[in-house]
């Protein structure tokens, strides 16, 4: 009985958006209804896109950021990890940071040590989204269930490549081997390959860094909610006709 008061209630809404094609493509599937009041929506973002960020200095190793909530069962963290703990990936001159906070953040630094993780950092919340990417070379994202993660893309905006799962909206913006790197699945092996590949083209990281911010410049618009705002107005018009 809820389940199909709630698929009535999508069907009988005036609009329905949704942050990722992808989602919206699933809630088709679940409430079984083409939804052609479906629309999608941009969630604002936390950098500006007037702001360009130079590329880090490489000297001294690459330095890599999973901006994400602590919350494994989401944001995969943990795979991140065990990924980054394989043999291939000790000595390599990496430094990974989390940056964010969340309720499993314990359980998480109890892996790190667990797994003797010495290049890992928590810190914590950064109000100032942007410098972020005036330290940090790669975005790491594993999430296991997304919808169109602000991370992504405030990285792209910053000129930075990513690395993210198949899920949600991430490779409706993340172009594979051209802006970044996506993984097949939100498993070890396919984050691994996907992380392999990117290492391999660290080199292309700032070439890739930039057709990201292209593809941000293409896509994304700069006030999403201004663009919002426009949708409701349209939609309040449709309603008064």
């Amino acid at each position: 009985q809820q389940v199909e008061s709630a698929n009535a209630s999508y069907v009988a809404a005036r609009r329905v958006f949704g942050v990722a094609q992808n989602n919206l493509d699933l809630l088709r599937i679940q409430v079984g209804d083409p939804l052609l009041n479906a629309d999608l929506v941009w969630s604002p973002y936390n950098v500006t896109p007037e702001r360009i960020s130079p590329w880090p200095d490489e000297s001294g190793g690459w330095r890599l950021a999973c901006v994400a909530r602590l919350e494994p069962a989401a944001k995969g963290q943990d795979l991140l990890m065990k990924t980054l703990a394989r043999p291939e990936w000790r000595d390599r001159p990496i430094e990974l940071n989390f940056f964010g906070t969340g309720p499993d953040e314990q359980v998480l630094r109890r892996l790190a040590s667990t797994l003797q993780m010495d290049n890992v950092k928590f810190r914590g919340h950064v109000a100032d989204v942007g410098s972020i990417w005036e330290e940090h070379h790669l975005l790491l994202l594993p999430s296991r269930f997304e919808g169109l993660p602000l991370a992504l893309i405030e990285s792209m905006w910053c000129g930075r490549p990513q690395v993210v799962t198949d899920i949600g909206g991430n490779a409706e913006l993340c172009v594979d081997g051209e802006t970044g790197f996506v993984a097949s699945a939100p498993t070890v092996s396919a984050f691994s390959n996907a992380l392999e590949r990117a290492w391999e083209r660290r080199k292309e990281w700032p070439k890739l860094g930039k057709a990201a911010r292209a593809r941000a410049e293409t896509l994304v618009p700069k006030d999403p909610a201004a663009l919002f705002c426009e949708q409701l107005k349209a939609c309040a018009t449709e309603e008064s006709k």
